[in-house]
């Protein structure tokens, strides 16, 4: 058992710490430790028959991945964690993104379509940009706001100075679809 909640809190870390944007897409039921993984995604998209259950108290267990116990309150604040963990209710779509557990709702006969337009969107990015809005988000509630500001400030400078602010700039004054490279 200890093995598993070890393994659960490494899949966790790494969705939330990898450079690239995460999207997690949920259909039908999404159970204890697949709520772990699905609402760490930085981008959470949720079928119109996606439900949810946190009800590990009901089962006399409690969330183990870092989720639920850790950043379940940062996600929600304390209020609304307490009444998802300890109800233990099952939660809709529309709940689900009323909370904020999902960042989108979109109907079943869409989903797979509104998730690859997604991607294709998020592969657009600036990848340096990306990685700083990451590692800042997670600082504010990892760390601090004013470690939250120094990252901000770090990557402020390293961004300003690279290729892809150049290009970026340059796509957008000429109407065009920026090209990346990462530097």
């Amino acid at each position: 058992a200890r093995m598993l909640r070890v393994i659960g809190r490494e899949v966790v870390e790494r969705i939330e710490t990898l450079e690239k944007p995460v999207i997690t897409a949920i259909e039908g039921w999404c159970i204890g430790g697949g709520t772990g993984i699905a609402w760490i995604g930085d981008i959470r998209i949720a079928s119109d028959t996606a439900k949810f259950r946190a009800g590990d108290a009901y089962l006399g267990i409690i969330p183990t991945w870092s989720i639920g116990m850790v950043r379940l309150v940062h996600f929600l604040g304390r209020n609304r964690t307490l009444g998802l963990l300890l109800l233990g209710e099952d939660i809709d779509a529309a709940a689900a993104l009323e909370l904020g557990l999902v960042t989108r709702v979109v109907p079943a006969g869409e989903f797979n379509e509104q998730v690859a337009q997604i991607a294709a969107r998020l592969a657009t990015a600036a990848p340096m940009s990306v990685k700083a809005i990451k590692l800042a988000v997670r600082a504010q509630y990892r760390d601090n706001t004013d470690r939250a500001a120094q990252l901000e400030e770090e990557w402020c400078t390293r961004i300003w100075a690279s290729e892809d602010k150049n290009e970026g700039i340059a796509a957008f004054k000429e109407k065009r679809q920026p090209r990346f490279k990462g530097r």
